[in-house]
This record gives C-alpha cells, sequence and structure tokens, in this order.
C-alpha cells in the first residue's frame, strides 16, 4: 500500500503517537483480489507476511446492524502456530467472535460480506 508518515496529523491527531497517512486509496490488483476473499471468506491470514517470524488469523465482529464493529484474532510464532494448527484455531476464534457478536446483537454467524 502507498503510505506515508503524516507529520501534522500525528501531532494533531495523537500527540506523541506515530500513525500513517494514507497517501492513496489504490491498492495493486493482487491486493485487491486478497481483500475481496478476506470480504468473502470472513477470515484473514498472515503467514509471515508483516513479520516473518509470526502468523495470525483474525475474524470480524459485528453488531446488531451487521456492521464489523472489530476484530477478534490470535497470532504466534511459526515455530509453535503451524499452517494445520492456524487453521484448526481459526475455528475457535471464529466461534469467540461469533459469541461475541451475539453480545452485540449480531443475529447468527457473522456475515462475511461486509
Amino acid at each position: 500500500m502507498d503510505a506515508a508518515i503524516d507529520a501534522p496529523s500525528m501531532r494533531t491527531h495523537h500527540p506523541g503517537q506515530a500513525t500513517l497517512g494514507v497517501v492513496s486509496n489504490h491498492l495493486p490488483p493482487a491486493a485487491e483480489a486478497r481483500l475481496a476473499e478476506i470480504r468473502r471468506s470472513g477470515i484473514a491470514f498472515d503467514d509471515g507476511e508483516f513479520n516473518l517470524e509470526v502468523r495470525c488469523v483474525a475474524v470480524p465482529v459485528q453488531d446488531f446492524t451487521g456492521q464489523t464493529i472489530g476484530a477478534l484474532g490470535i497470532s504466534g510464532p511459526i515455530w509453535r502456530l503451524s499452517i494445520q494448527a492456524l487453521q484448526s484455531r481459526a475455528k475457535i476464534v471464529q466461534t469467540a467472535a461469533d459469541r461475541l457478536s451475539g453480545g452485540f446483537g449480531a443475529k447468527g454467524p457473522a456475515s462475511h460480506s461486509r
């Protein structure tokens, strides 16, 4: 993604905290396709893409309107969280997110289209 440090917003948004200001809303086609798949499936995996030593999975938490209001996820070192273990735990995370969403009034399992 095209991003750069936006110094004025760092000072006005949260003094003392660095934030990234998005320079462009356009993503490469491969990134757009990946985001579309994440929206469709309702689950995002990271296999060492941000940090080569860490794997992650995240799923949406929704409210009574079906809007995504947050996410629930886990991460772990690649030597402890194999791909198979990550996929197995993804089901547990999805169940927990669905339960949390239910607490916010969501009807049934999280919708994968939002």
